[in-house]
């Protein structure tokens, strides 16, 4: 017997994103949310990358990616859930950059599926 599962989510913003997601590419995401963040700052943020490929990157270069990002941490406040494609070295990597970006201090997780990432924004706090 199946349940309704009930979410009490927040607004949020969804972004898709497909082709080549380049650390240029990266870092523009990263100014539109930082801008729609000001603008609109009770809002979570849905980016939904499974659509997207990336260049082969080492583990120190996605780390020198989350440090540069990680100085928009301070400037967004709200959850922003990062949907990804099920690649395993592209959630190893993801799940690096999320361990980063967490220890900068935004509220910030990677998925891989749609569901999972809606109940992460419905939830008022994380788990610990």
């Amino acid at each position: 017997m199946s349940t309704f599962q009930e979410y009490r989510i927040r607004d949020f913003l969804k972004k898709d994103e497909s082709g080549l997601l380049t650390p240029a590419e990266v870092r523009r995401l990263s100014e539109e949310i930082i801008a729609a963040a000001a603008l609109l700052p009770k809002h979570n943020f849905l980016l939904d990358l499974r659509h997207t490929t990336i260049e082969e990157r080492s583990q120190e270069e996605v780390l020198e990616m989350a440090g540069e990002l990680g100085l928009f941490t301070t400037r967004v406040k709200s959850k922003v859930a990062n949907l990804i494609p099920t690649d395993r070295d592209r959630v190893r990597l993801a799940k690096v950059m999320e361990r980063c970006l967490r220890a900068e201090g935004l509220n910030y997780k990677v998925f891989t599926v749609y569901e999972d990432a809606i109940e992460w924004l419905s939830l008022k706090k994380d788990p610990e």
